[in-house]
């Protein structure tokens, strides 16, 4: 028996953690069930303590939604030829080049073998396969159809990656030009415009009040630049742990939201995973419910 720790909703809506005994990490989630608890995440003791001791660079690299839709293709393509879980695993971890992905797969083809099933030893390694996978991986366990759910997962992931390039690609260029800006403002402002100041106090001639203004704004830069890096650092280190809290994560959801032109593709690409998310898991045969909690931690964005 082993003890898994899990993060879960009560039925008064409100999110708790803890941990329980169960033999597989299915047997802990029909546990919380019977007592009206729905669990979102579940991860086994044993296997936060093992991540914890793999090396930074493995931890750090992580697995690209791009490897784990071949990987997802891939395994599809076995399984609908018949080839056994045990087998197909094998061949995928031969066949990867992601070290990571490769000792995920080299343990749960361990953990298949036991007799776990493939659902609950993906369930083993959250960090590589999200609670979609693993619900609907179930699904298709239940129902026969592992195959073409494996296919549905892997045509799911192959949008999702697409998805996320196109933003990205669109966001280049405005990003690109803001950095471009950014230090062509600083190279006037500390460079040439000091410069041509000097100039013209030397022929003694009146400035214009404009003039005044950049000047003391070149002169602020110019003087204080350590503590606007300070201030730079700071409201970085701020934001990213404030993004780390319910209420932060919300407030900085909502205002990237309302930001012109970037909110309304981060608008656009949250409805767009909420969508095909729905989609994949109703189509799947998840119940409703099940499929809300699923997408509501899937869809990044906590005021959508």
């Amino acid at each position: 028996m082993a003890v898994y720790e899990y993060k879960a909703i009560r039925p008064d809506g409100r999110v708790t953690r803890g941990v329980i005994d169960a033999d597989t990490p299915g047997e802990a989630v029909e546990q919380l069930r019977i007592r009206g608890i729905y669990v979102t995440d579940i991860t086994s003791v044993e296997e936060r303590f093992r991540r914890r001791r793999m090396p930074l660079l493995g931890r750090l690299r992580g697995v690209s939604m791009s490897e784990l839709a071949v990987v997802t293709r891939q395994f599809a393509t076995l399984v609908r030829s018949g080839v056994p879980l045990a087998e197909a695993l094998q061949a995928l971890t031969r066949q990867t080049e992601s070290q990571q992905l490769q000792t995920t797969l080299r343990d749960v083809r361990e953990k298949v073998t036991q007799g776990m099933s493939l659902a609950d030893a993906l369930a083993l390694h959250p960090q590589v396969f999200s609670d979609l996978y693993v619900n609907m991986v179930r699904a298709g366990e239940a129902s026969g159809t592992l195959d073409a759910i494996l296919a549905r997962l892997a045509d799911y992931l192959q949008k999702q990656y697409r998805l996320v390039s196109r933003i990205w690609a669109a966001l280049t260029y405005p990003i690109m030009m803001v950095c471009i800006g950014t230090g062509v403002v600083l190279f006037l402002m500390t460079y040439l415009i000091p410069k041509v100041l000097n100039i013209l106090k030397a022929r003694n001639q009146p400035l214009p009040q404009i003039t005044l203004i950049v000047k003391a704004v070149s002169d602020f830069i110019l003087n204080y630049w350590p503590f606007l890096i300070v201030g730079v650092v700071g409201l970085v280190t701020f934001l990213s742990l404030a993004s780390k809290t319910k209420t932060g994560k919300k407030r900085i959801d909502s205002l990237l939201l309302r930001l012109p032109i970037v909110g309304a593709l981060f608008r656009k690409q949250a409805v767009s995973r909420f969508s095909m998310t729905m989609s994949i898991l109703l189509r799947s045969g998840l119940p409703v419910i099940r499929s809300l909690e699923i997408v509501r931690d899937l869809v990044g964005n906590e005021v959508v």
